[in-house]
């Protein structure tokens, strides 16, 4: 800190070098220059409370005017709008001034429209809306026939991706929400979640599954469920292994991220887990034969680092269910290895417990 000396000397210094400017006149601004000051100021600050219902408006007067026929400048308008709404309701107050005005009364009819866009669009805004954001998912949860409506629009809508959207709003308002898990429940949350991963049929992409499995791994998540939402959970163990046969690498990835999850609660359904360990040990001699063939066969690097990720979990699944049991008893995947593999690399990523003596580096 400058000592007052040094200050002193500054202002002297600073009194000697002045260059002789007179002091400015300063008279009170005129009418004319406030106006034009205040008409500035205005357009350089966007009202944002006053843009989302601007926004509110035109997305509704969208949907009235294209009920069926849509062209493709009718779709970049919707998309530039949805944009730049979730853009503004993406900021916590704002997603509670969308609330405020009315806006969940907006997105119950956009999302019943008969344009998919409209639908799936609207319905991400819901997720955006609520996410970690206890005003707005309380506002969801008390707003009548809301959630059911969103509940229902999982179970009947002809769009897979209008289906994902909407299972991922009603999961943004249950997350680390107790009102929501609550509700969530008396929809029939997990039942949802079943039928989901067991729709092949109406899902050959697996879009809807992996958001399913993903949902899934959240709800395994939530602390504070009661002993009876934990039960209700047991039976998504069964498909999601069975999500495990798949095809689709995105798709297994994410059901086992899922069951590790469900290994890490505080009270796993053992007997769910226990009924699988057959089905466990037959997926994983078949996956690490097919990981163990694309190896040979120097597949992309997309598909290495999905096999990579794979083996990882599971070994966290292994490793998970041999803790559940306390470490007595034989592993009951540990013999399940692909019967032409000499590959050492995946005798240590499915390894429970330390290596043996031979397979420490030196």
């Amino acid at each position: 800190m400058a000592s007052p000396l040094e200050w002193k000397g500054l202002l002297k210094w600073s009194l000697q070098h002045h260059d002789g400017t007179a002091p400015s006149e300063v008279s009170e601004m005129s009418q004319e220059n406030k106006k034009w000051l205040e008409e500035v100021m205005a357009s350089l600050v966007l009202d944002e409370s006053k843009r989302i219902l601007e926004i509110i408006s035109s997305l509704v007067e969208l949907a009235e005017d294209v009920e069926t026929d849509v062209g493709e400048r009718d779709e970049e308008r919707l998309e530039d709008l949805f944009d730049e709404l979730e853009d503004i309701v993406c900021q916590i107050d704002y997603a509670n001034f969308f609330v405020k005005l009315k806006g969940l009364d907006a997105l119950t009819k956009l999302s019943s429209s008969p344009w998919d866009l409209m639908r799936e669009r609207a319905l991400s805004i819901v997720g955006a809306v609520t996410q970690n954001n206890p005003e707005a998912q309380g506002a969801a949860v008390a707003h009548p026939g809301f959630l059911s409506g969103i509940a229902e629009r999982i179970e009947v809508d002809s769009q897979a991706r209008v289906r994902a959207a909407a299972l991922a709003a009603l999961s943004s308002v249950a997350t680390n929400f107790k009102p929501g898990v609550d509700r969530f429940y008396a929809l029939g949350g997990p039942a949802i979640l079943i039928r989901l991963l067991e729709d092949d049929e109406a899902d050959p992409t697996c879009f809807v599954r992996r958001k399913a499995a993903f949902a899934a791994k959240k709800l395994f998540s939530l602390e504070g469920l009661t002993e009876e939402q934990r039960r209700a959970l047991a039976p998504l163990v069964p498909r999601l292994v069975r999500c495990l046969r798949t095809q689709d690498a995105d798709l297994r990835e994410k059901a086992l991220a899922a069951l590790v999850e469900y290994t890490a609660m505080d009270t796993p359904d053992l007997a769910a887990l226990q009924e699988q360990e057959e089905a466990l040990t037959t997926i994983r001699a078949q996956r690490v034969q097919q990981m163990d063939a694309e190896n040979a066969e120097d597949a992309d690097d997309a598909d290495d680092a999905f096999n990579d990720l794979e083996r990882s979990l599971w070994g966290s699944l292994l490793a998970a269910l041999e803790r559940i049991r306390g470490g007595q008893g034989q592993d009951p995947t540990a013999t399940a290895r692909a019967p032409t593999t000499t590959d050492s690399r995946n005798e240590e990523v499915f390894m429970i417990g330390p290596p043996p003596p031979e397979n420490v580096p030196q």
